[in-house]
């Protein structure tokens, strides 16, 4: 199983907490998906093929989720950094700001 919710997702049980986004929504496609499948709404092989397509875009909606927290850790170390700078206006200061830009530092 590629999810640790994937099980309950099967048996359409609730929703476990602390899931984040894209578990949520991989959660409810493959709840959906379940349902489809054993109604006999949908055959095996489409079944496995929309399982993938799911797959897919979890996997790219949870790198856009670390790519933003990545970004928005950036963000705020080149603010505390460059808030620095403008009190200090050291060399050493100026230093610190290029080493959190070029990603050396990651408080």
């Amino acid at each position: 199983m590629k999810y640790s919710f994937e099980a309950a997702a099967k048996r359409c049980e609730p929703m476990p907490e602390g899931l984040t986004l894209p578990e949520q929504m991989a959660f409810q496609a493959l709840a959906a998906l379940t349902v489809r499948y054993r109604c006999g709404m949908i055959s095996a092989e489409l079944a496995v093929r929309e399982r993938r397509r799911i797959d897919a875009a979890y996997d790219k909606a949870a790198q856009n989720e670390k790519n933003v927290s990545w970004c928005t850790g950036l963000r705020t170390r080149i603010e505390a950094s460059l808030n620095n700078y403008r009190l200090t206006r050291t060399v050493e200061a100026a230093d610190h700001l290029a080493d959190v830009i070029d990603g050396l530092i990651r408080e």
